[in-house]
């Protein structure tokens, strides 16, 4: 079987962690991820919801970082809740969330440092350090580049992710009874075979492959 890729999306506030991203970005496509983000959204969208959860859902793990600032609210929410919470939120029970976190906001100055929701940003910030869940610290880019390499290195042996391959790269291709596009990222699991991800240019295919070898496409359109 070829190599396996990753899709994981990645969250943050945008303008103050410009240089965290790039690292970020760096890191993840040196352990075979591909890294998904707003940069990858259409330029007509608006950050919808929908759009956020098309992206989240086609995606294997989530990488979240928060510094100094807490970030636009969504708006028409019953509570004061920013983009990077709901995305967060939302990726709970559905994708392994890796959360690296500012170990020192009282370093960051100026625009970094959030003024108005801070209370805010604090109450998240011990929301996810509370659910000790795949969550690390950093005090400056590179340490970031470090912590995520260090974390995503790991997370397919850690997870059941199901993970891509080139459709064209597959020996099996020739048995896929049609092609199917990609609706979620949740399918059944088999105690005897596995799951893969196949992509290629214009979609995606779910592929199972059993003990023999033998595949098997398992989403209708």
């Amino acid at each position: 079987m070829s190599e396996k890729f990753y899709k994981v999306f990645v969250s943050s506030t945008y303008e103050d962690l410009k240089e965290e991203r790039q690292e970020v970005f760096d890191a993840l496509l040196r352990c075979n991820c591909f890294p998904v983000g707003m940069e990858h959204f259409p330029a007509s969208n608006l950050r919808s919801l929908d759009l956020i959860k098309q992206y989240v859902n086609q995606c294997d793990y989530f990488v979240m970082i928060t510094a100094g600032m807490y970030g636009s609210l969504v708006p028409d929410q019953d509570r004061k809740l920013s983009y990077v919470e709901w995305e967060y939120d939302y990726t709970q029970g559905r994708l392994p969330c890796y959360s690296f976190i500012h170990s020192d906001l009282n370093k960051l100055l100026g625009e970094k440092l959030e003024g108005t929701h801070r209370k805010l940003l604090d109450k998240f910030q011990e929301k996810v350090k509370a659910s000790q869940k795949n969550v690390a610290f950093y005090s400056s880019p590179p340490e970031l580049n470090s912590r995520v390499l260090q974390a995503l290195q790991k997370a397919p042996r850690d997870s059941d992710a199901v993970g891509w391959i080139r459709v064209d790269s597959c020996s099996t291709q020739d048995s896929l009874i049609g092609t199917w596009m990609l609706q979620s990222s949740s399918v059944p699991t088999w105690q005897d075979g596995r799951v893969f991800k196949i992509y290629s240019a214009k979609e995606f295919i779910w592929l199972h492959i059993d003990r023999h070898g033998a595949a098997k496409s398992i989403l209708g359109k």
